[in-house]
């Protein structure tokens, strides 16, 4: 690309006019076209226009990228991935690793060298984790909350109640049938014959889980008798919050770990 094109790239970009950017750079609007047209600035107003577009002025050359072109390139990469989820964890395990400060790694690193790993970075900025294994790799990572973790994440009254649901053996055992069934509906007699499960039970956890909006009941009218169908709701909270569970019963082996330990986590 030449710096005429790069021009007219980043201006539609930012959404501005040639006379907008005219106005901003101190030239006319005929200037501005000139450029986008094989013409070529004056040296003087290249920082001028970089600012104006919210370029660098490396980038106006085709040299080096812009934060907008950064995004651009992650999404294309994302996009281009196969499959696309197994390329974002890429590069979020590069974000990730990026936490500790490049003496930790070396450029070469890859993701299959970490595998069986598992790494936690805390500090008072945010958090993040990842873990590689064979049996599920995933990675979250959260900046710091305004006002702190207690009052962004921390609900007492309803997270008790959520967890003492989920410590009793038969509503957990619906928690995991919800989310493993397929897509379509299924009955009362259904539920109780892959679960064992007393029918007024069932009725029972099926009733709560509908509250968490994690199944939903519908009367269908089939001859002369109306029957109840059930059909799960998928929620992806659910992976993440089994994967996390595991961590806080069965803590794993991890290779970098930093706490500013005057500042809570919570």
């Amino acid at each position: 690309m030449n710096i005429g094109e790069n021009i007219h790239r980043y201006r539609h970009e930012a959404g501005l006019t040639q006379e907008s950017l005219g106005d901003r750079v101190g030239v006319s609007m005929q200037a501005v076209s000139k450029w986008e047209n094989g013409g070529v600035p004056d040296a003087l107003l290249l920082p001028a226009i970089a600012d104006a577009l919210g370029v660098s002025v490396d980038a106006l050359f085709g040299r080096g990228y812009s934060e907008k072109d950064t995004e651009a390139a992650l999404a294309q990469q994302i996009f281009d991935g196969a499959p696309c989820l197994q390329r974002a964890l890429e590069l979020i395990f590069t974000m990730h690793r990026a936490s500790f400060g490049e003496a930790h790694f070396s450029k070469e690193d890859t993701l299959a060298q970490y595998r069986d790993c598992y790494s936690q970075y805390i500090h008072e900025n945010g958090l993040s984790l990842m873990q590689l294994s064979k049996k599920a790799d995933y990675a979250f990572i959260a900046p710091r909350p305004e006002g702190g973790w207690a009052q962004a994440i921390v609900n007492r009254e309803e997270q008790v109640k959520l967890f003492s649901l989920l410590g009793q053996a038969d509503a957990f055992d619906t928690l995991i049938f919800l989310h493993a069934h397929g897509a379509g509906p299924f009955t009362i007699g259904y539920f109780t014959q892959e679960t064992g499960l007393p029918q007024e039970r069932a009725q029972q956890l099926l009733a709560v889980f509908g509250e968490y909006d994690l199944v939903h009941a519908e009367k269908v009218a089939i001859d002369d008798r109306i029957e109840v169908r059930y059909t799960a709701h998928k929620n992806p909270a659910v992976v993440p919050l089994l994967a996390f569970s595991l961590e806080l019963i069965r803590r794993p082996n991890v290779f970098n770990y930093y706490r500013a330990d005057h500042d809570p986590l919570l």
